[in-house]
């Protein structure tokens, strides 16, 4: 991690309650309104049929946590990390011509 710096990745590794990951979604799995109605994005949903294939999949996943921290509710709130207020009047005319 670098100071001042922010990088967000989404993924999905689903364990099951087993150790190895069951299924894995590659792609862009965004589900807000812009994304479904709007965006054409692509996304596929892997089920590995074997255990070397499952191990690299969850070295992947351990790979990107190492490197990252869990986000509080306050750092979310920081002025910093927000839409500045003119941006933010705007919202309302750019969702109409969405």
């Amino acid at each position: 991690m670098r100071d001042g710096w922010t990088f967000h990745g989404k993924g999905v590794w689903s364990y099951l309650n087993q150790p190895l990951p069951q299924l894995t979604m590659i792609g862009s799995p965004n589900y807000g309104y812009r994304s479904i109605y709007r965006d054409l994005e692509a996304q596929v949903t892997v089920v590995p049929g074997n255990t070397q294939l499952q191990k690299d999949i969850h070295q992947e996943a351990l790979g990107l946590l190492a490197h990252s921290k869990i986000v509080s509710q306050d750092e979310l709130k920081q002025r910093t990390r927000g839409s500045p207020l003119w941006l933010r009047g705007l919202k309302p005319f750019v969702m109409k011509k969405m």
